[in-house]
């Protein structure tokens, strides 16, 4: 029986299809497999304690590849690339020695490999405000920037989204490929089990999946076509070290930005542009108000290009513990939300900005038990949890 499962079929059917094709029919002697869909969801975008990391570009290095009708332009980590590049030449030799059939694996073509994390989540908070500011609510409710953070804040209570970076990455909205250490060999629909099996069926697969082993990278066994750079084997820490980084955690620490210090400027420089050159632009130069006499008066629209003086850090990272609490859909009322910001103002008040920060992404960081790759299980039980308990907590500016 071939694999066949995919997204359009009913249910039942594809959860059996899938199960077919998990336990069945992906060959069991291939161990350098990961699956982004069930253990490793977040692999390559947490570092070592769980934080969410945004790939430095300044460590990307060129992909080579052996086809030659095809020069690269793909860009993966420099130990990563140091390693691919290795693999290539294995291949090339092996086509020269007629070990090897040309293939759809042979020659190795780079359809993707490091992408751009800012671009995709730019546009992602851009479709959430375009559809939370719609023209009424412009007219009849925004006069300043205080009105708009106001809508802004009512917008997101009863809506699922991803305006941080951090719940950007961690969640399956975001391609593992942000993360450098991931270079894909075929432009494939993931949902479709047919594609799958006919790359399992290419006659060099074996040899692809144990040389990629060699070169200390994983298969994704629901894209095998997908490699993924294993960072925990004595291969890949030389690679690393010959690359500058004496360990896992420098690695971390040196090739990827921890996203939670410097989110809340992110998210509030995105959210003055999006007022000035969305709403500002739009209204009239003065606006009517009508008084309780019922004469109408005209006021001049506020404009907020300069809004140092008037809305402090402390302001900004309020209102980004408030999406933070939010989009993870922490379950508190309203008390134990006044409490949780009332012990936020004294973090930041006696000890500055940084503990502060700290303060809110151990509080809402999903997984606590340490670990990259939080498990399916891992998963559930926090979604089990957050349905025991009630969210009916507001935030007024």
């Amino acid at each position: 029986m071939a694999a066949i499962a995919k997204n359009n079929q009913k249910s039942i059917e594809q959860f059996t299809f899938r199960k077919y094709y998990d336990v069945i029919y992906f060959p069991k002697q291939f161990t350098n497999v990961i699956d982004f869909w069930k253990t490793s969801m977040l692999y390559g975008k947490v570092d070592t304690n769980l934080n969410a990391v945004m790939l430095n570009t300044n460590n990307l290095k060129l992909l080579k590849t052996n086809n030659i009708a095809q020069p690269s332009q793909f860009f993966a980590l420099s130990f990563v690339a140091d390693a691919f590049n290795e693999m290539v030449i294995e291949f090339q030799r092996a086509d020269q020695f007629k070990i090897i059939p040309k293939s759809k694996l042979n020659p190795l073509r780079i359809e993707k490999a490091a992408v751009p994390t800012l671009t995709n989540y730019e546009q992602t908070i851009r479709t959430f405000l375009d559809s939370a500011f719609n023209k009424k609510v412009l007219k009849d409710k925004v006069f300043n920037l205080n009105d708009f953070l106001n809508e802004f804040c009512l917008a997101i209570q009863t809506t699922s989204l991803y305006l941080s970076q951090t719940s950007y990455l961690t969640n399956n909205v975001s391609t593992p490929c942000v993360s450098g250490l991931i270079i894909e060999l075929a432009n494939l629909n993931h949902d479709e089990d047919k594609l799958k099996d006919k790359q399992i069926k290419d006659p060099n697969f074996e040899f692809f999946i144990n040389t990629a082993e060699k070169y200390s990278f994983f298969v994704d066994k629901n894209a095998p076509w997908r490699l993924v750079f294993n960072i925990n084997t004595s291969y890949a820490l030389q690679k690393m070290k010959d690359n500058g980084f004496n360990s896992i955690d420098e690695m971390f620490s040196k090739a990827y930005n921890t996203v939670y210090k410097n989110e809340w400027k992110s998210l509030k420089e995105t959210l003055i542009n999006y007022y000035n050159d969305n709403v500002l632009s739009k209204q009239k130069s003065q606006l009517p108000i009508l008084n309780k006499d019922g004469s109408i008066e005209f006021i001049n629209k506020e404009k907020e290009f300069n809004v140092e003086n008037k809305y402090n850090d402390l302001f900004w990272i309020k209102l980004y513990y408030f999406v933070r609490l939010k989009e993870e859909d922490i379950r508190i009322d309203q008390t134990q939300f006044e409490n949780k910001m009332n012990r936020l103002i004294s973090i930041y008040n006696s000890a500055g900005e940084l503990p502060a920060l700290e303060y809110i992404n151990n509080d809402t960081k999903a997984f606590l038990d340490g670990g990259t790759n939080p498990s399916y299980t891992q998963n559930m039980e926090v979604n089990k949890k957050k349905k025991m308990r009630t969210s009916n907590f507001i935030y007024k500016l």
